[in-house]
């Protein structure tokens, strides 16, 4: 079950089972390249978003095949800007899911900016469900739209400009699935879903179309399926955790 596809994202959701997925979770483009020139620096290397060819739309269409392959009664939750919450939040709802709320992740560690203006501590969700909220629901009503995690830093940073924490992909993974279920990420990246996936003991399914991304998330995947093995299940463990199709 555990999958990492090359392709396009729309031409490989395509090639999903119907009610095939438990938990949709992915940080689709923002559309943040602009005539503000942004850029992000990471210990010595500096990467301009006006250099990020992939940035430039914000993609939705991938939600309508999402909608056919999640299963009723389940959870998801896709990352935007803050600027486009309401444009996000409509067509998640006109491709016939429910938003539930954003949600927001808070970085304390977030380094100063020269600009005239606040630094930006903050990333936004929206969560919402197909059908019912009390299916694969492990929150309640004391569950807080928010959580404080640093940064990407040390060791865990890969060369990809928008990398999420592992901790944070696993915080919605145990929110709103169970061990064994099968988690979609339509835009994976540098592989970060797929180890949370690991961690958390669920399947994934990750799609990427950039192929040094698949590469990289290759070696997250693989570094991360190492920490598991043994001279006795490490059969058993790759069959389990990796797959490669292009």
């Amino acid at each position: 079950m555990n999958k990492l596809l090359h392709g396009d994202c729309l031409t490989e959701l395509k090639k999903l089972d119907d009610n095939s997925v438990d938990l949709l979770l992915t940080d689709p483009p923002y559309g943040t390249n602009d005539k503000y020139h942004k850029s992000i620096k990471r210990g010595n290397n500096i990467t301009s978003f006006n250099s990020i060819e992939w940035d430039n739309v914000i993609p939705f269409d991938y939600l309508n095949e999402c909608f056919r392959i999640m299963k009723d009664d389940t959870w998801g939750v896709v990352f935007t800007d803050k600027k486009e919450i309401t444009t996000v939040w409509n067509y998640i709802e006109s491709a016939g899911f429910k938003p539930r709320n954003t949600f927001y992740w808070i970085k304390p560690n977030k380094a100063p900016t020269p600009a005239s203006n606040f630094k930006s501590n903050v990333e936004t969700c929206i969560v919402f469900t197909k059908g019912r909220t009390t299916i694969k629901w492990t929150g309640g009503g004391n569950q807080p739209n928010y959580i404080m995690l640093p940064f990407v830093i040390g060791k865990e940073w890969v060369n990809h400009p928008t990398q999420k924490p592992i901790k944070l992909m696993e915080h919605f993974i145990q929110l709103f699935s169970k061990e064994g279920d099968v988690v979609l990420d339509p835009f994976v990246g540098s592989g970060t879903t797929p180890v949370a996936c690991i961690r958390s003991n669920r399947n994934y399914i990750g799609v990427e179309i950039d192929e040094a991304y698949v590469e990289l998330a290759k070696e997250r995947i693989s570094a991360e399926i190492n920490r598991y093995i043994t001279a006795e299940n490490a059969n058993k463990v790759l069959r389990k955790f990796f797959d490669v199709t292009d």
